[in-house]
């Protein structure tokens, strides 16, 4: 395996490559771990869990790292991370702890006995879910319970552990667009909440969404679909790693975080060569981008989960079916026609770079009942018998989604209750131009879905044309 410089990671991921929201990554004067010896208690949600449930996950990394920094240590890395858990939800579980013994994620990790031992460092990372959710809205008061609530947390856990250090570490991506994703803008507030907070507390900031995003692009220099998740949240092991190094870097063990990213996340990047992998597994001309609309709130399921699918339907749903122009028709909660805007699939988002799929966490950040509509037009050389088939690749959250082809509805259901998620719906394309489009009505959590025309028999369906401008049926 070729190893590039160690000049060349130094600038990859220096301190003020990327800076946090609001501020340059702090760094404590000396090691803090004990000489690798240290009782570590990490307080987070699923990307916690996973950093002893992954093989290469980042309490592992830790655990690799001090042991090269010094031979022989012990380290004492304790996971504490449960699956949809933000900072209100630990706080119920902190509470729940006092009097009564049971797991989170990591299986033979007792919260209860693991809170109720000191601890030599206590570190927090949280914030994933309360803006995948999301728990936090893009509100100034929800932003101010969710660091009051912060605060009561590192408060009651400081308490129990009565730690040496307490720190707190930056909540990562959520998407891989960092730039323009409203999933990472709102990101960026609860960060910029979590530093201020750590100012007033006196806390360590850990800067993990800084090294996250270093490690994601430096990647991209060197492989266009590089990724530091599994999923668009998870992380995967270079993921993982940025994480680590981050922990160890704002705790001054400069060393171990040295031996991370020479020996371990330098094989990463020297893989990472080569052109991004196939967008589509179809041989034809890739379709145009999909023109979608968000912003329209509606609750059709009662506080029995029951579903009521009239409440699914609105002016926009009426004009679809009665071809008017749906795209003036009105929200019914303002009297406006939504924005409309064109969308294009990329390796950032939930679905990958396939034409066929929408994230709207790309236009909105996705707040609960939620719907986002995609139309787009396709020209048919003549008339065919096609396959509509959907799909989602939303690891969370419950979608109900409607189609409809040239204003006839094709179908109405939960496409997350579906087998494997996954519909496959016939349909009729006439000669000429076609009008496809689907609305995905979301609770929560990720909203997503992937359309695709596929050709029946030997049609390939490779003249069709596909357009964002509205265009006349039979054309």
């Amino acid at each position: 395996m070729r190893f590039l410089p160690w000049i060349f990671y130094a600038l990859a991921l220096a301190p003020m490559a990327l800076a946090e929201p609001g501020m340059a990554p702090p760094t404590a004067s000396s090691p803090l771990l004990k000489q690798g010896n240290a009782r570590v208690v990490l307080v987070g949600d699923s990307i916690t869990g996973q950093s002893r449930n992954h093989p290469a996950g980042y309490a592992y990394q830790i655990d690799w790292a001090l042991q090269q920094a010094y031979p022989g240590c012990h380290p004492n890395v304790i996971a504490l991370g449960g699956s949809g858990q933000g900072v209100q939800a630990w706080l119920n579980t902190e509470k729940r702890s006092r009097t009564e013994a049971f797991p989170l994620d990591v299986k033979g990790i007792e919260v209860k006995a693991a809170l109720d031992q000191p601890a030599d460092v206590l570190i927090v990372m949280l914030g994933m879910n309360d803006v995948l959710a999301p728990y936090v809205a893009d509100e100034p008061a929800s932003l101010e319970k969710w660091t009051a609530n912060y605060r009561e947390l590192v408060t009651a856990l400081q308490s129990r552990l009565k730690p040496k250090v307490t720190a707190v570490a930056t909540a990562t991506l959520c998407t891989e667009d960092f730039r323009h994703s409203p999933k990472n803008a709102m990101m960026d507030q609860v960060n910029k909440r979590l530093i201020d907070l750590a100012a007033e507390m006196d806390l360590l900031v850990l800067p993990t969404n800084h090294t996250m995003r270093a490690v994601l692009e430096r990647g991209r220099q060197l492989k266009p679909d590089f990724h530091v998740t599994h999923d668009y949240v998870h992380p995967n092991e270079a993921g993982h790693l940025a994480i680590a190094i981050g922990m160890l870097r704002g705790l001054g063990e400069t060393t171990a975080a040295q031996a991370l990213e020479e020996q371990r996340l330098a094989k990463i990047f020297a893989k990472a060569t080569g052109p991004s992998a196939a967008a589509s597994p179809r041989n034809v001309s890739p379709p145009a981008p999909w023109l979608v609309a968000t912003g329209l709130f509606r609750k059709p399921w009662n506080e029995h989960s029951a579903l009521n699918p009239a409440l699914f339907r609105g002016p926009i749903e009426e004009a679809i079916e009665q071809g008017h122009d749906f795209l003036v028709a009105p929200d019914p909660a303002t009297g406006q026609p939504l924005a409309w805007q064109p969308y294009s699939a990329t390796v950032d988002y939930t679905g990958g770079a396939n034409p066929d799929s929408v994230d709207f966490a790309a236009v909105t950040h996705a707040r609960n009942f939620e719907a986002g509509y995609a139309a787009r037009w396709i020209h048919s050389d003549g008339d065919r018998a096609v396959n509509i088939e959907l799909g989602t690749q939303a690891f969370a959250g419950t979608m109900q989604v409607g189609l409809w082809l040239n204003g006839g509805a094709l179908y109405s259901g939960l496409l997350t209750g579906e087998p494997g998620k996954r519909k496959t719906v016939p349909a009729q394309l006439h000669a000429g131009w076609n009008t496809l489009v689907f609305a995905l009505n979301h609770t929560a959590w990720q909203m997503q879905c992937t359309v695709h025309l596929a050709g029946i028999g030997d049609d390939s369906l490779e003249n069709l044309r596909y357009s964002i401008a509205p265009q006349k049926a039979g054309n």
